[in-house]
């Protein structure tokens, strides 16, 4: 299988369950301190660069998104010209064009097949991820209570399904089944947008 890290050592020792894998992360010196496993990092060799990478857990279902962020890294550190101080997240300076996206921007690219989307790279924080578990919850029983197809295509776009797995779901025509993905997308937007 093509990216397949299993018989890698997460550097944060915790091991991947049933559903979870292994993807490679850009590590920087700028992230280096106690709680990584220095011991399970490796050195990767690109367009003459050598790369520092550690594994790290995650589900199936985000292992492509993972991914895209990690080659974002590594492209955006080569770009640099591979600096020893270069973090994640920072950009080519003096490209010719900005790099710069709109939150609307980036949901639109994030929620569209065809698009290539940017997804920023987040730490995780337990009290910012309870508050979101706590509104996308929220979210779902209000979508669901105004109608339940919108409710199970609101929960099958939350678990990154395809379109066409919504599609055979909801019993709906592709045009109305299209139709209410947009307006799902639509109330979540709004949802978040309230005050």
């Amino acid at each position: 299988m093509a990216n397949d890290y299993s018989t890698r050592r997460p550097f944060t020792g915790s091991a991947p369950r049933k559903g979870e894998v292994l993807v490679p992360t850009f590590i920087s010196k700028c992230m280096l301190h106690s709680g990584i496993d220095l011991d399970a990092l490796e050195t990767w060799h690109i367009a003459g660069c050598s790369i520092l990478v550690g594994f790290v857990v995650t589900s199936e279902g985000r292992k492509p998104a993972m991914m895209k962020i990690f080659n974002e890294d590594v492209r955006n550190y080569i770009a640099c010209g591979c600096p020893d101080d270069f973090c994640p997240g920072d950009r080519p300076r003096d490209n010719g064009h900005t790099d710069d996206l709109s939150i609307e921007k980036m949901i639109e690219d994030a929620m569209s097949e065809d698009a290539v989307s940017t997804e920023p790279a987040a730490k995780d924080d337990p009290a910012s991820t309870a508050i979101l578990t706590t509104m996308l919850d929220q979210l779902m029983t209000e979508i669901t209570e105004k109608n339940p197809v919108y409710g199970t295509a609101l929960s099958m776009l939350r678990d990154e399904e395809d379109k066409k797995d919504i599609i055979a779901s909801v019993g709906l025509s592709k045009s109305q089944a299209y139709k209410t993905i947009k307006d799902v997308q639509a109330l979540a937007k709004a949802f978040f947008s309230e005050d």
